[in-house]
């Protein structure tokens, strides 16, 4: 994958959670739960940044180091 092709995968990723977050977000009434899901959101859409950039990560710790 080219740096273009791989911009647009993250775009394309990124603007789906905001999509699912602007159709949730006006729906939670409570605080603790507002700030969990926004978390979450934030954590997957860094998860899939690093995914689509450099593929998945390795589970293994000692891998991560090597790459």
């Amino acid at each position: 994958m080219d740096k273009q092709e791989i911009r647009a995968s993250i775009l394309r990723s990124v603007e789906q959670e905001i999509d699912a977050w602007l159709d949730v977000e006006p729906k939670i009434t409570d605080a603790f739960d507002y700030e969990k899901t926004l978390f979450d959101r934030t954590m997957r859409i860094g998860r899939l940044m690093l995914e689509n950039s450099r593929g998945k990560p390795p589970k293994d710790r000692n891998k991560k180091k090597r790459c």
